[in-house]
């Protein structure tokens, strides 16, 4: 469950923070901690729990993807690309197309690139839809896909990160760092 929490934050886009929240900053970053609470699978009502899997397969569809046309490249936007196209019943994409876009939490920090558009389309039509968790594709016609994936210069973790992550806090050090 951790990596999976770590990875959501490394992924995520989130809306800028505001001059406020550095207004009584001592740094030019702000540490924010956050709680979060778990429910046990049996305390979530059927209809959350489809939600839930389709929200994964979703998930695993853009990370997918991400590895095939995004993982390589060294960005310096924040967007979402859209990926349209279809595949055949082997799952070869047939035609795609990449398009780029800005993300209503960062509007700001997108900037239009037909460069990485076009060399995202042309991965895109390498991929392997057969791969692709939670995509069927009929024996006898080709099918349609749909994809987004959310793009920033730290997605993907530490390794690509501008800076270093900090050490995991204590317990205790996050009890003290919230009470004081």
């Amino acid at each position: 469950m951790a990596a999976l929490v770590e990875k959501v934050c490394w992924d995520i886009i989130l809306p800028s923070a505001g001059a406020e929240t550095f207004a009584s900053a001592t740094a030019e970053e702000v540490e924010l901690v956050q709680l979060l609470i778990f429910s046990s699978p049996s305390q979530i009502p059927e209809s959350d729990r489809l939600r839930h899997r389709q929200a994964r397969v979703e998930m695993e569809q853009s990370d997918f993807v991400w590895q095939q046309t995004f993982a390589q490249e060294s960005l310096d936007s924040i967007g979402v690309a859209t990926f349209r196209g279809w595949a055949d019943p082997q799952g070869r994409v047939l035609d795609c197309l990449a398009e780029l876009d800005l993300s209503f939490l960062q509007p700001e920090a997108f900037k239009p690139d037909p460069d990485l558009q076009r060399r995202l389309t042309e991965r895109c039509k390498k991929m392997d839809m057969g791969r692709v968790a939670g995509f069927t594709i009929p024996r006898n016609y080709p099918t349609e896909f749909y994809i987004t994936v959310e793009y920033t210069p730290w997605k993907g973790g530490s390794k690509k990160a501008v800076s270093p992550p900090r050490e995991p806090l204590s317990r205790r050090a996050l009890r003290q760092r919230h009470q004081g």
